[in-house]
């Protein structure tokens, strides 16, 4: 089954809301996503950058709640090929 393509904005509100579903994550920004060669899976993007409110563990914590949220989306969508 392929990948739906969508905007990496469209993508980053994903993430958003997903985030906003876990109360580890409050305080934690996604900067954005950055496109990629496709990987082994097809996948064509990766996370640009988390940042949290200082507190490095509860980012981590976040990242580590998320991670399976990411993978899911990692799977179902795909940004835009630019050449």
């Amino acid at each position: 089954m392929g990948r739906t393509v969508i905007s990496a904005e469209d993508l980053r509100e994903l993430i958003r809301e997903e985030a906003a579903r876990h109360e580890a994550c409050a305080g934690v920004h996604f900067s954005g996503v950055e496109p990629q060669e496709p990987d082994a899976s097809g996948c064509s993007w990766t996370l640009a950058g988390v940042r949290g409110s200082g507190d490095s563990a509860a980012t981590a914590t976040c990242v580590q709640a998320l991670t399976a949220a990411i993978e899911g989306l990692q799977s179902r969508y795909n940004l835009p090929l630019t050449r």
